[in-house]
């Protein structure tokens, strides 16, 4: 997996969906001291409650597909197509669910945090 992975999520504060310059971004690297944890960090601004509905909705259509992706995913014959296609998935979710357990942290403050279990959110994108 290739850190630093940067995200860029076109919503609103409203949460609505659009393509200006304005957006939420989420940076997620490896620990340099320890490479079994990682570094969450806010890019620009924190999301507001609609931001957050609209990442919780996402992160919900996520898990909601992915026993689909996998399936489909174990059926291609290109295991660099296979492989490619799970970690965007599987990094998508990652930074969902991490921008959900941090949402209360400040721009730019990097928070250290110990590699979680993808059973951490139940179907509908909520922390268990």
């Amino acid at each position: 997996e290739a850190y630093p992975r940067r995200f860029v999520f076109h919503v609103d504060a409203n949460g609505e969906e659009y393509d200006e310059d304005q957006y939420l971004s989420v940076e997620i690297d490896e620990d340099s001291e320890d490479p079994s944890k990682r570094v969450f960090d806010w890019h620009f601004l924190t999301p507001s409650e609609a931001q957050l509905q609209w990442i919780r909705r996402q992160l919900k259509h996520l898990l909601s597909v992915e026993e689909e992706v996998e399936k489909g995913a174990e059926e291609l014959t290109s295991e660099h197509e296979k492989n490619t296609i799970l970690t965007f998935h599987r990094a998508y979710k990652e930074a969902f669910e991490l921008s959900l357990i941090h949402k209360d942290d400040p721009v730019s403050t990097k928070t250290t945090y110990e590699i979680f279990d993808d059973e951490d959110y139940d179907e509908n994108g909520e922390e268990l």
